[in-house]
């Protein structure tokens, strides 16, 4: 149980840190129905099949809000593309769940499609971003000499 809990944390800080590199800015509604995504994955309790399908229609939701969001005009098209995936994946999530009942074995799923897709939105932000790469300046010599 302790191995699962923290399998939910690190999942959990994933989507406010960083993804395979690539910082995630989740703002507005993408960063609340990421705390509704937190909230559906920690619940301890027993869940039915139908309340942990609504996990699917979150995840759904927090990549469309990242999308409309926080992605640049030019790069919409490539993020819906990235949606479509996450929406095949789901597909499969949720078939499984529906054969084999194996709630945990469904979120663990969901939430790689979740972290995944936004890692690739992630990448897509940063590659399309008006905005440059912040650095602390740390490195340069000229702050010590």
């Amino acid at each position: 149980m302790l191995c699962k809990f923290m399998a939910i944390v690190t999942f959990s800080l994933s989507i406010y840190s960083v993804i395979f590199g690539e910082s995630v800015d989740l703002t507005g509604t993408a960063a609340s129905r990421a705390i509704t995504a937190i909230n559906i994955t920690t619940n301890p309790g027993n869940i039915t099949i139908e309340e942990a399908l609504e996990y699917s229609k979150v995840t759904i939701e927090i990549i469309e809000d990242f999308i409309n969001d926080d992605l640049a005009a030019v790069a919409k098209s490539e993020g819906y593309e990235i949606l479509e995936n996450v929406r095949d994946g789901l597909n499969f999530c949720e078939s499984e769940l529906k054969t084999t009942e194996d709630i945990w074995s469904y979120k663990i799923c969901t939430n790689a499609l979740l972290r995944n897709g936004l890692a690739a939105l992630a990448a897509l932000q940063n590659q399309y971003s008006s905005k440059p790469p912040t650095t602390s300046g740390a490195g340069r010599m000229k702050l010590f000499w």
